[in-house]
């Protein structure tokens, strides 16, 4: 939104849905999309419906794109994927509780229950593992960083346009296969890193780089559940050493697990959805 066009609630711009609630029903306008991540926040809000607070009445907004958007000019709350410095939206659990299929990832309760199964295996590989595409220079950087490490670090850039084509000479590796490694990496994405929601769930250490995308579940991070860097060199040190100290490495494993259970799970994150949006005032 522009500082000199107004909000129109109801024709929602892309990546958005306002969302009206009159006597404790839901009214959903929505934009376009992408991937299917308005659909996806539409489902999820539609089953908190009938847990919402008797006869309330307010208007809210849903962004459903990588980055916080509220600045102070919109006329309703924003409830986004992220936050950060400078802005006023509210961050709240994502898309991916519905699926991920834009990513080839399926129904988060059955992605969870095959990550947690596989991830009761012993990995293979000795090594950390990141894949993903380059849509931060941070993840171009690491390519020709981690490439003096590769003893310890596997770091690979993919092409989605030949992964959705069936290219041979592209590399894709699902959730599940990344368990045959003993490290995750979570970097910053073109916005957030939705990606990190799943790890949880991996029984692996998670190592993440550090941008300025606040969370809704970061203020209740125990220390050590996710190990957090500022930089490149800070990754291959505590690889090296996750790698070499298994009394750390299970520490930060079962720390890691306990918060996917308490906080992560889809129960538990609706309810945060659903608390917070019965606790906005009406407007």
């Amino acid at each position: 939104m522009s500082e000199t066009t107004p909000y129109d609630f109801y024709n929602p711009p892309h990546q958005s849905l306002s969302v009206e609630i009159k006597n404790s029903r839901f009214i959903i306008h929505k934009g376009t999309q992408w991937e299917s991540r308005n659909d996806s926040m539409e489902k999820l809000l539609l089953s908190l419906e009938g847990w919402l607070t008797p006869g309330i009445n307010k208007k809210i907004i849903i962004n459903t794109g990588d980055h916080p958007i509220d600045r102070g000019e919109y006329p309703y709350p924003v409830l986004s994927f992220s936050t950060k410095e400078g802005f006023r939206d509210l961050p709240i659990p994502c898309f991916v509780y519905d699926h991920w299929r834009g990513a080839k990832i399926g129904e988060w309760e059955e992605v969870v229950e095959s990550l947690s199964s596989r991830g009761s295996q012993e990995p293979s590989i000795n090594k950390l593992v990141w894949l993903g595409a380059p849509t931060n220079r941070i993840r171009c950087d690491a390519l020709d960083f981690f490439s003096e490490s590769k003893d310890i670090i596997d770091f690979e850039l993919i092409d989605w346009g030949q992964i959705n084509s069936n290219k041979e000479e592209s590399r894709y590796l699902s959730l599940e296969d990344h368990l045959n490694y003993k490290v995750l990496l979570d970097l910053p994405g073109n916005g957030f890193s939705a990606r990190i929601y799943y790890f949880f769930f991996c029984k692996r250490p998670i190592i993440k780089l550090y941008d300025n995308h606040k969370l809704w579940f970061d203020d209740y991070l125990p220390e050590n559940t996710i190990l957090r860097v500022k930089n490149l060199d800070e990754v291959s040190n505590i690889t090296s050493r996750l790698l070499s100290d298994s009394s750390f490495y299970k520490e930060v494993t079962c720390k890691t697990w306990d918060f996917g259970q308490n906080y992560l799970t889809k129960e538990r994150s609706m309810k945060y959805l659903l608390d917070l949006i019965n606790d906005l005032p009406s407007n």
